[in-house]
């Protein structure tokens, strides 16, 4: 079984563009739904990240290092997306259980093992099992309106017309999720609310320094990637 897509999509490449403004209050890195995840879940979950990346890397016999920074802003997005796309995957009435969640954790269970242990360890594995199921039950949504609207002629499609068609179902059902849902994330983390994609420029409200915009560049200078030290690389 391949990993699910939210493992996929953060492996493929992380992305940031520096946000910043009022926080949510407390210990409250988002909120959504009546569900709040803390700055510690998303720091577990940006751990686990990192982790899955570098053994990617190392399997691949690449480098591909990023700012650790840039990652804990993807796990932020990746978990907001988490909360909100349960509302999508309801109103297509696709099951809360699915089968194959469990057998897609075992995995992960090497790098959940590598990135935390104890209390963190079982709360890595909730984070996990919701991230999993959540994306799952969407994209049975999105697997059933396409037969649905296809039929048989979905099998004569290529792989990366159907693909397309997929991810342009993805991104609508997740615009109209974050839409009706009361979401807050952290401004921090440089996630517009509204849509789920990098926000404005943080020095609306915050002064950037050179440092902070390096950080959080799409592509990275290489001359200041080189002078981090490894605890702020991922991967």
């Amino acid at each position: 079984m391949k990993p699910p897509r939210l493992v996929l999509l953060a492996a493929a490449g992380l992305s940031l563009v520096a946000f910043a403004g009022c926080a949510p209050v407390g210990d409250v890195a988002i909120k959504a739904n009546g569900a709040t995840l803390s700055n510690k879940d998303v720091d577990l979950f940006t751990t686990f990240l990192c982790n899955y990346r570098a053994g990617a890397n190392a399997e691949a016999g690449s480098a591909g290092q990023v700012p650790r920074q840039q990652a804990r802003t993807e796990a932020a997005r990746l978990l907001a997306e988490s909360l909100v796309s349960d509302k999508a995957a309801d109103a297509a009435k696709v099951p809360d259980e699915l089968d194959g969640v469990e057998q897609s954790l075992q995995q992960f269970s090497a790098v959940i093992d590598q990135s935390a242990s104890g209390d963190d360890r079982a709360r890595l594995k909730n984070l996990l099992i919701d991230s999993i199921t959540s994306s799952s039950r969407l994209e049975t949504a999105i697997k059933t309106e396409m037969v649905n609207e296809l039929g048989e002629a979905i099998d004569q499609l290529p792989q990366d017309q159907g693909q397309a068609i997929f991810d342009e179902k993805y991104a609508a059902l997740i615009a109209s999720a974050v839409s009706s849902s009361d979401l807050e994330i952290d401004p921090v983390f440089g996630i517009d609310p509204d849509t789920l994609t990098p926000g404005a420029d943080s020095s609306l409200s915050a002064p950037v320094s050179q440092y902070a915009q390096d950080s959080t560049q799409l592509q990275a200078p290489a001359e200041w990637l080189a002078s981090l030290p490894a605890n702020q690389l991922c991967g």
